[in-house]
């Protein structure tokens, strides 16, 4: 993990969210589509950046990509920024 892309790579709100909804568990992009309300390209494009600052992590099932976050800490962070943003 590079902290200095992950840094990057959080510091848009979209990014954030996804890490925050990969702390429940591994998700495919179309999971993903359904949470963010974006374009299946827009998310893939945003899990392409966390996939190289190491905030992501991917795995191939079948037809499909499976997601999840490589670090708890990660998602805390995210988390915590959402509350903040929400609040």
């Amino acid at each position: 993990m590079h902290k200095k892309a992950v840094r990057a790579a959080v510091s848009n709100e979209t990014r954030t969210r996804i890490i925050a909804c990969l702390g429940t568990g591994h998700k495919t992009v179309n999971e993903l589509r359904a949470v963010c309300r974006l374009s299946q390209s827009a998310v893939s494009q945003h899990l392409m950046r966390l996939r190289a600052a190491g905030a992501v992590a991917s795995e191939k099932r079948g037809r499909e990509r499976v997601y999840r976050a490589t670090h708890p800490s990660i998602v805390r962070v995210c988390r915590s920024i959402i509350n903040l943003i929400r609040s």
